[in-house]
């Protein structure tokens, strides 16, 4: 009898052992290589239905977290992103829209924030700025008074010398961008043009050689591309100076 105990022990044992070893390499094991650039393409290809015509370059965000920048034979200038995850890299969305996206790896860390962008580059296009803005307001709700100072925030990227890339976003910045939120009946994880409830805009801005504002006349970002992956990602999209503060 207590040689059964003892062999009904010893396979508990061994048997916990083995779902722990399993749960972890599935769960908490370093991640593999990347994938070969055979392998990308053939993804975003499969899940995104974009064909690479060339990859720009290859970025790692920490060892868990990878951009792809590359251009669709479209001529979209596009980005890629792939997460480890269960023991394996997913592909978990990418943007083509000509728009910028920002990343972010942990929500409830602003630290964790990054700004992506693949530039379409044009003869007369010299910066872009990113803008976020809250007109001011001041009202009563609910019997109780409120009051909103007007804010603006602004990052300039130099497409001369920053055509792609990718940055951690400053602590202002990602204190804010929490707040930027969509209209209740929008369902896509997406920063729109148009306002929320507390009134803030969030997108970005071209300007040409002699610093006005290019209408989109005067500079096509991107050949009605398409975007894919929500979760912890937002797409930046294009504000014209109507609606600039």
């Amino acid at each position: 009898m207590k040689r059964k105990k003892s062999i009904i022990l010893l396979s508990a044992v061994i048997l916990l052992g083995v779902i722990f070893w399993i749960s972890y390499h599935y769960y908490f094991s370093e991640p593999d290589p990347f994938l070969s650039k055979g392998v990308i393409k053939k993804q975003i290809d499969e899940y995104h239905q974009q064909e690479v015509k060339e990859i720009q370059d290859i970025i790692f965000l920490g060892e868990k977290h990878v951009v792809v920048l590359f251009i669709s034979i479209q001529y979209d200038y596009a980005q890629a992103f792939w997460e480890w995850r269960n023991n394996q890299w997913l592909s978990i969305g990418h943007n083509s829209m000509g728009s910028y996206t920002v990343w972010k790896l942990d929500k409830s860390d602003s630290e964790s924030f990054y700004l992506i962008w693949n530039v379409r580059p044009a003869p007369n296009l010299s910066y872009i700025e990113i803008v976020g803005q809250r007109e001011r307001q001041y009202g009563i709700t609910q019997g109780n008074d409120y009051y909103h100072p007007e804010m603006q925030l602004m990052k300039r990227i130099d497409i001369t010398t920053e055509q792609s890339g990718v940055e951690k976003i400053s602590n202002a910045w990602g204190k804010v961008i929490p707040n930027f939120q969509l209209p209740t009946n929008q369902t896509n994880d997406f920063f729109v043009v148009s306002p929320s409830a507390n009134k803030l805009t969030f997108g970005w801005v071209p300007y040409g050689t002699n610093h006005d504002i290019l209408s989109v006349d005067d500079y096509i970002s991107g050949n009605n591309g398409s975007g894919s992956g929500g979760g912890n990602k937002a797409f930046i999209f294009r504000l014209t100076a109507d609606e600039l503060n």
